[in-house]
């Protein structure tokens, strides 16, 4: 049985092609927006099926040393848990001490993403007439994949007209950016 996570795999696959093949800003944005979506999705899907696993086994594992009528209760974690606690929580059942850590590229790379996923679905972006970014982990992600003069040097000339998450939304360098970035997470997990 494949779990069910898998599935969001696929649009790793898919949306760079479709991506690369758009010439208007709208569709590129529609693209990383369900892009970054379906990467915090897989993310937050997989730890939760993981933790569920590890629970299951470790309550099977307890009630075969004890009586075979013993209840295993495997409801031990909160689904509405933070994405950084289910981290270190799997890691513990797993006897390792790798736990969650902003200083660690990985984990601070995956945490803006989030942020920006958290902007898109809980709309905060206003229209600035600077190129001040409300977020500094999100800043430092449009000073790597913008295509326009850095913060601090100049503002960005669009900014004028979008707001600072749809100018970084139409950045084709977010999509390979967003999925290296789940996959580098998941790998270390």
């Amino acid at each position: 049985m494949r779990p069910l996570t898998d599935n969001f795999l696929r649009s790793f696959e898919l949306y760079p092609h479709l991506i690369e093949q758009c010439c208007d800003d709208r569709d590129i944005r529609v693209f990383n927006i369900a892009l970054i979506t379906n990467c915090a999705a897989y993310v937050e899907s997989q730890l939760n099926e993981r933790l569920q696993c590890l629970q299951t086994q470790k309550a099977f594992m307890e009630a075969a040393w004890e009586d075979i009528d013993a209840e295993c209760d495997i409801s031990g974690f909160k689904r509405s848990e933070s994405i950084s606690n289910k981290w270190n929580r799997i890691k513990e059942m797993q006897n390792s001490s790798d736990k969650w850590d902003n200083g660690n590229s990985i984990f601070s790379n995956f945490s803006a993403l989030y942020s920006l996923r958290n902007e898109v679905l809980h709309y905060k972006c206003d229209y600035l007439e600077t190129a001040e970014v409300p977020i500094k982990r999100i800043k430092n992600i449009m000073e790597q994949l913008c295509d326009e003069a850095p913060f601090g040097k100049k503002p960005f000339r669009s900014l004028l007209y979008e707001s600072w998450c749809e100018h970084l939304l139409k950045q084709k360098t977010l999509t390979k950016w967003s999925i290296n970035t789940t996959k580098k997470l998941m790998e270390a997990l």
